[in-house]
Parts: structure tokens; C-alpha cells; sequence
């Protein structure tokens, strides 16, 4: 049976290569605060978001990354896919909030939808809590 040996020297070299500060590329920050809120003075959910890897406390953590990551962080640009059927023209105002980093740049979002129809068709699973 052959047996490799390490010398001293080339174990350190090699302890250098992996242990280099920022040798190893982590994935920038993706973590959200979701919050959505009922009219002006209603009840508030909020939720947080981790994507790369998904978690969180947001109960669809996986279809909110990848729909995030489709529109690249972008909400204006959400939903993916706008679900079928019609709201009604109810007036029950739903704010919805973002904040925290996604790729590591900085979100800050807040939308007034007109209800809670308009606000999951108009964001997907994201605000889907």
C-alpha cells in the first residue's frame, strides 16, 4: 500500500490558498423583511425572506426567491406570472413593504394596492403570506 506524505510547507501553502480572506466567493446578501399591511391603521404581517440559500420565515420561500430572481430583485416587475381571473373593484387598501438587500444592493419598496386581490395578483407568491 503506498502512502502520500505531506510535507510541512506544501500543507501550509495549500492552508493559504483555502483559508484567504475572500478566496472563497459567498453569495451576497439576499435577505428581505416582507410586510404587508390592511388599510392605514389595520393588521400588519411581515415575514423575512433569505434567498441563496431560501429560508426564512416566509412560508413559500422558494417560489418568492425564484420569482425575485426572475425580475432580478425587481418588484415593479413582478408577478411572473399574473394569475388568471379578475379582481373585483373592492376598495380594501393593501400596503405592501420591502426592505433589506437583495444581491446585496439595498431594496426600500412600498406599493398601495387597492385590495388583497390586486396585491397577490400583482405580486405573486412573494407577498403571499
Amino acid at each position: 500500500m503506498k502512502k502520500t506524505r505531506f510535507s510541512g510547507a506544501l500543507l501550509a501553502a495549500l492552508a493559504t490558498i483555502v483559508f484567504l480572506p475572500g478566496a472563497a466567493s459567498a453569495e451576497p446578501d439576499t435577505t428581505l423583511s416582507l410586510m404587508i399591511q390592511a388599510g392605514e391603521q389595520g393588521a400588519m404581517s411581515t415575514v423575512e425572506l433569505k434567498c441563496y440559500p431560501n429560508g426564512g420565515t416566509h412560508p413559500s420561500s422558494t417560489n418568492a426567491c425564484a420569482e425575485l430572481t426572475i425580475v432580478n430583485g425587481d418588484f415593479d416587475r413582478l408577478p411572473v406570472m399574473p394569475q388568471p381571473g379578475a379582481c373585483t373593484m373592492e376598495f380594501r387598501p393593501m400596503l405592501a413593504s420591502a426592505r433589506g438587500f437583495w444581491n446585496g444592493e439595498k431594496v426600500s419598496w412600498d406599493h398601495t394596492f387597492s385590495n388583497p386581490c390586486t396585491m397577490h395578483a400583482g405580486t405573486g407568491s412573494v407577498f403571499a403570506f
